[in-house]
């Protein structure tokens, strides 16, 4: 019984883990920049060659900068561009900056300065889309031929076949997609953090599948009853499944059931007072949807245990078979059954747990079965 549990935790382990090592993966790809900019900081541009940047962290330091506008950008986009110093020289770059309030404020008091006050922004390179690169290659353009005019005067000159070349010259082939340094390392860390549950989690129930620990709780289980894992094992053989790949079967000596890859046996004998729970989950007044679980109390009047059913219609049939099996167990709520557990503990006991007979464990007792069109899932 033991070492088929095993196995079948360690492949369960090992799906669930390889679905969440992915999702892990896929988080990172799309959020690792900005966990490597938490954790590392950002890259001064002024140290970088323009010809060889890609996407990556940076700050830059400005003392101007001037909007420009994109036709079919939305409102809370917006665009800048200034100049930055690098390895090769001042070069222009666009700024591209959310909805971020004081962040705007800052880059319109620097805009108005003339040059007297200066500001760190900290963002990522990224790609220009077409429509970005466009009309920011469109102010490069102005800026060139203002530059020649200032001096060259009104003479002619014919620009136009080296205009891209120029262009390329004076400015950088991305845009700096402006964060919140702090705010972006809060959300960075929360990534982080999650991204490591969903390794760390998962890797542990590998791990204690493997190794067996998983079985720990039980083996301890059986030691507490009295019991063995061959009376266990028939018991368990002979039980009624109640849910979903068996993790609550209802036996003539035990209940089985299991908490996330952990497996557990409740011996009936312990077994004081059984009840449904209904949790209705509710959206602007209005129920969307029900969850149903199962409270098991025992002698020992520890915190009920808790079961998660999947459909009331399994719920019910699992309290039915209870009071089938274990007639010494109060089965269903009221709000005096409540009253009565909390205030007269003694009292509770006599109405059923302490007056009715407790059967004998019988390993040739015929398990009741649901007829298999109405098999509870």
């Amino acid at each position: 019984m033991l070492e088929s549990m095993q196995k079948k935790f360690i492949k369960q382990t090992l799906l669930a883990g390889l679905f969440l090592f992915a999702v892990a993966g896929v988080i990172i790809v799309f959020a690792g920049r900005y966990i490597l900019a938490a954790l590392f900081g950002y890259k001064d541009i002024s140290e970088l060659d323009p010809q060889n940047l890609k996407k990556q962290p940076v700050k830059i330091e400005i003392t101007d900068c001037s909007s420009f506008y994109l036709g079919n950008s939305s409102s809370s986009t917006h665009y800048y561009y200034t100049q930055v110093e690098t390895t090769d020289g001042y070069r222009f770059i666009s700024l591209k900056v959310g909805n971020n309030s004081k962040l705007l404020s800052s880059l319109s008091d620097l805009a108005k300065s003339n040059g007297r006050k200066s500001l760190t922004l900290y963002g990522h390179l990224e790609p220009m889309a077409d429509g970005e690169s466009g009309a920011f290659e469109a102010r490069m353009e102005s800026k060139v031929k203002a530059a020649l005019k200032s001096m060259y005067g009104d003479q002619e000159i014919d620009v136009d076949s080296v205009m891209d070349e120029l262009v390329e010259k004076i400015s950088v082939p991305y845009h700096l997609a402006v964060v919140d340094k702090t705010q972006n390392a809060v959300i960075a860390y929360i990534v982080l953090a999650f991204v490591l549950l969903l390794t760390v989690l998962p890797l542990i129930n590998i791990i204690k599948a493997v190794t067996g620990a998983s079985l720990n709780d039980l083996k301890e289980e059986f030691s507490k009853a009295g019991t063995t894992e061959s009376l266990v094992e028939a018991d368990y053989n002979t039980a009624v499944s109640f849910k979903k790949k068996d993790t609550l079967r209802i036996g003539n000596q035990f209940l089985h059931y299991t908490t996330g890859y952990t497996p557990h046996i409740l011996p009936a004998d312990h077994l004081v007072w059984v009840y449904q729970r209904t949790t209705e989950h509710r959206r602007n007044g209005i129920t969307v949807s029900k969850t149903y679980s199962l409270l098991l109390t025992t002698d020992g009047f520890s915190k009920p245990i808790t079961l998660d059913m999947s459909k009331e219609e399994s719920s019910q049939k699992a309290l039915s078979e209870i009071t089938r099996r274990f007639p010494w167990v109060i089965v269903g709520y009221t709000d005096e059954l409540k009253r009565m557990y909390e205030k007269d503990r003694e009292a509770f006991l006599n109405l059923r747990f302490h007056t009715v007979e407790h059967s004998p464990y019988d390993p040739n007792a015929q398990a009741w079965a649901a007829p298999e069109e109405q098999r509870p899932e």
